[in-house]
């Protein structure tokens, strides 16, 4: 899938009401610290976050239900996209793993449903959903794009190495 057909994508997700954002907003710290506890608790943190890395998913949590909040309520797919992507490659150059996406996506729609009503859950669903599906797409993309950058750094080297190897000697 490129980019683009991400970004076709993400305009297709089913957004809640006024009234379940406002429930979101309402439920968002207590979500994000049990989203937090649940994650410190795991035998496997280590290998899904890196090492001296739980900082780091805390601030993720909070910050990751105030892009939700504001996302919902001014949708645009190009946003979601480019942040889910500039989030992946952040995270991942920090030691976080890709395998921390969908356990994290999975809990925050554990406390959706434990903390909003079912009207607010269901709405909020299609979104968290459609991340998870698109879980292996991001990753995919993201790998791609750091790819790229560490290719156009390397070859900006390698270009600043040449002028200076073509230069006469004085």
């Amino acid at each position: 899938m490129t980019e683009q057909m991400l970004h076709d994508s993400a305009g297709t997700i089913a957004l809640p009401s006024a009234r379940s954002i406002r429930a979101y907003r309402e439920q968002a710290p207590a979500m994000a610290a049990e989203v937090t506890r649940r994650l410190r608790e795991r035998p496997d943190r280590e290998q899904l976050i890196g090492a001296s890395n739980e900082a780091a998913m805390e601030l993720n949590h909070r910050n990751h239900t105030q892009f939700i909040a504001a996302w919902l309520e001014h949708p645009e797919p190009r946003v979601l996209v480019e942040t889910v992507l500039w989030v992946y490659r952040s995270y991942q150059s920090h030691g976080f793993s890709l395998a921390y996406w969908p356990v994290q996506l999975d809990l925050w729609l554990r406390e959706i449903t434990a903390r909003l009503d079912a009207e607010a859950a269901g709405e909020l669903r299609p979104l968290y959903d459609w991340l998870l599906w698109q879980h292996a797409t991001f990753a995919a993309l993201s790998a791609e794009q750091a790819g790229d950058a560490a290719g156009d750094s390397r070859a900006e080297l390698h270009g600043e190495a040449s002028n200076e190897a073509s230069r006469p000697a004085a």
